[in-house]
């Protein structure tokens, strides 16, 4: 993944494409589609947006591809697009539907195309998927801004301060889906109240990163390798959600400030601080399900285990609270609504053009 800032990310060489109108053999205004019909090919290269890659079966591994102010194609023909970089070169999409002018085209591929280093885009014009990008009539093109690149590493890719070697963001993804993952082999696997009650207790302590015997034993349960909290209410304690903010404040920065980032920038950053907020009172909730003495029976275990795996659950995923049937993203979202408007930062800007 590391070799991704050594790709030239600027897109260079831009092909301005235009459509009918450019001139018969006469010299005079072609007025036709090129047929005897003589009606006129109002068909032009147009549009701009962004293409993104985003989370989806696995981290960054679903592409989603926006433009608006497009045209449809012609009748006989389609737009395709090409993720250029990584292992094999290119990767193909589409064709992409136009609606009333806008393409909102999302597909997964099933591995980290982030990681794997496809850094820009290029789309063409074509009759049928074209077999390798340069055939065709060319569309839009773009690449992953260096700046943006830069600015977002310590969250999504490599953090000096979070644990893990990963960026702030991935770390609370991981610790969460951790503690959780012992929960659930709490009820997998039970042994015995005994265990039950270790469990809970480790579960505890990882969470607030304290040390605390619970159940009185003669020795303090924690579960190897958590190594921060997750939240917390003393805004003096180092935790991964206070991680993310740092983190956050930097991007904020590293792209422009107060003065002079984009205003695309600043909402993405605003939303993704909004979505890791919410995670605080999830955790919390987690944590006090894990705040247990003892158990009489092993049902009453599975019942705190269940609800520590659903309360990290929404800590990660976010909460239906309107039950409208679905988590809204801006307003329910959490850790992985915060890495969405975060990937969102490093979308390729494209418009008519690409590079050669």
């Amino acid at each position: 993944m590391r070799g991704l800032i050594q790709i030239g990310l600027v897109v260079s060489g831009l092909v301005a494409c235009t459509g009918g109108g450019s001139g018969g053999k006469d010299g005079a205004d072609d007025t036709g589609d090129g047929s005897d019909t003589g009606v006129p090919d109002l068909w032009r290269a147009k549009g701009t947006g962004f293409v993104y890659l985003l989370d989806g079966t696995d981290d960054h591994s679903r592409v989603v591809v926006e433009v608006g102010g497009t045209l449809t194609p012609r009748e006989t023909e389609g737009y395709y697009g090409w993720l250029l970089g990584g292992r094999t070169g290119h990767l193909s999409m589409g064709p992409f539907d136009v609606v009333e002018g806008e393409v909102s085209f999302s597909e997964e591929h099933g591995f980290n195309l982030f990681d794997d280093g496809y850094a820009s885009f290029a789309s063409y014009v074509s009759e049928s998927a074209p077999v390798s990008p340069g055939n065709g009539t060319p569309l839009w093109g773009g690449a992953i801004p260096e700046e943006a690149l830069t600015a977002v590493t310590s969250l999504l890719v490599e953090s000096a301060t979070a644990p893990g070697g990963e960026g702030s963001l991935r770390s609370v993804e991981t610790a969460l889906e951790s503690i959780r993952a012992v929960a659930q082999a709490g009820i997998d696997d039970f042994v015995d109240l005994p265990t039950c009650a270790n469990t809970t207790e480790a579960i505890y302590n990882a969470i607030g990163a304290s040390s605390e015997n619970i159940g009185g034993s003669d020795e303090v349960s924690v579960i190897p390798g958590i190594e921060l909290g997750i939240a917390s209410t003393d805004s003096a304690e180092v935790t991964h959600v206070s991680l993310v903010f740092e983190d956050l404040t930097t991007a904020f920065y590293a792209l422009g400030g107060t003065t002079d980032i984009e205003d695309f920038h600043r909402e993405a950053i605003d939303k993704a601080h909004d979505c890791i907020e919410r995670v605080q009172a999830h955790a919390d909730a987690a944590r006090d399900h894990a705040l247990v003495a003892s158990c009489a029976a092993q049902s009453c275990c599975e019942g705190f285990f269940n609800n520590i795996i659903e309360d990290l659950t929404l800590a990660l995923d976010g909460e239906d609270v309107d039950g409208d049937g679905a988590v809204d993203l801006e307003n329910e979202g959490t850790v992985e609504c915060g890495i969405e408007f975060v990937s969102r930062l490093i979308g390729f800007p494209i418009a008519i053009g690409f590079s050669r």
